[in-house]
């Protein structure tokens, strides 16, 4: 009975987070898409009168990363630049989190390679997701970091806490 209560109570917090995020995101895409789509009309319109202010205008919102964070600090998580930045932090947050899922519930009544798959194939679809709304918008820089910043500190501290409660109430 405790495992299917700590089971139910999982279940239910990685969808309320899971939910938070999508719904986040969602609303972050259309801002994104709302200005992009102003960027662009600007930008053609000005490629008949010049186009070397064109080639300036694409490439100051375009960029090339080598983001590789070795953490989910709130540093490393600052450092964002683009969108593929913003998909590998939120990956790192993701791998952080089933590596601290796993060590939390090895050697307890929720140590099941059943109940284990399905807590990460819950959490895998989180990530396809992001990529989904934000993996076509590539190494374009970000619109509206802030709101990505606070969104991924937020899923990293709600996910964080989540494994901080298992642990608690496993022992």
């Amino acid at each position: 009975m405790k495992k299917k209560n700590c089971l139910f109570t999982f279940s239910v917090i990685l969808l309320s987070i899971a939910l938070t995020g999508c719904s986040a995101s969602k609303n972050l895409i259309n801002t994104a898409k709302n200005i992009s789509g102003g960027v662009t009309s600007k930008s053609s319109s000005s490629s008949t009168t010049s186009s070397s202010s064109t080639t300036s205008s694409s490439s100051s919102s375009v960029s090339s990363s080598n983001f590789n964070p070795q953490d989910t600090s709130d540093a490393t998580i600052r450092r964002i630049s683009t969108y593929n930045d913003y998909i590998t932090m939120y990956s790192k947050i993701v791998d952080e989190y089933l590596t601290n899922l796993q060590n939390a519930v090895a050697g307890t009544v929720l140590d099941d390679a059943n109940t284990i798959e399905q807590m990460k194939q819950e959490t895998l679809k989180s990530l396809e997701e992001q990529k989904k709304e934000y993996g076509a918008m590539g190494n374009t820089k970000i619109i509206g970091k802030d709101s990505l910043v606070e969104f991924l500190k937020n899923y990293r501290n709600g996910l964080k806490e989540y494994t901080d409660n298992i642990s608690t109430q496993i022992q």
